[in-house]
């Protein structure tokens, strides 16, 4: 029936919506991982890490890319629940 179709069409539409925004998120996520990995490798540097200055600039700095990876992982596990209850 016409109602079905269109239910039809707006589940894809929310499928493709939540897939697209998927993707950003593990693109965003993919992008946090490398900055965390050379903030990282910057706070072993002991050149950094002698220098307390720049030591917590550089914790700060991987204290909050932690929080946006932890942001981010739970914003996806929504968005991939959501894709799994519409994909059925």
């Amino acid at each position: 029936s016409q109602s079905d179709r269109e239910e039809t069409k707006r589940r894809q539409a929310q499928v493709r919506k939540l897939e697209r925004e998927e993707e950003a998120i593990l693109t965003d996520l993919g992008t946090l991982e490398e900055e965390h990995t050379v903030l990282s490798n910057q706070l072993a540097d002991p050149a950094v890490y002698s220098d307390g200055a720049k030591a917590k600039a550089v914790q700060a700095h991987l204290k909050a890319n932690e929080a946006q990876q932890a942001g981010l992982h739970e914003k996806w596990e929504t968005v991939a629940s959501e894709l799994e209850a519409l994909k059925g």
